[in-house]
């Protein structure tokens, strides 16, 4: 039993890791970015590729939400307005 309760928070915390190092990277971006620091062609690439800003998106929504039916939702009307 206690073997189960270990690896259900286990489970849990890696599902919030992924997110958390993803927003950080984001977050990290924004701040080199205003104290000045430009990008370089690599960071270009990543930052503005689509797919890149969605999963960012998505994963601040899922660190404030805790909810991925509401992240979803929100998510969607976040694409819409982007269109």
């Amino acid at each position: 039993m206690e073997s189960l309760i270990i690896n259900n928070y286990f489970n849990q915390d890696i599902v919030l890791i992924i997110p958390k190092l993803i927003v950080a990277l984001s977050t990290m971006a924004i701040v080199s970015i205003d104290l000045g620091l430009p990008y370089n062609k690599k960071e270009l690439q990543l930052y503005k590729n689509p797919f890149f800003q969605l999963l960012t998106v998505s994963c601040i929504a899922y660190l404030i939400i805790e909810n991925k039916y509401y992240t979803l939702f929100i998510v969607s009307i976040w694409t819409i307005l982007k269109i």
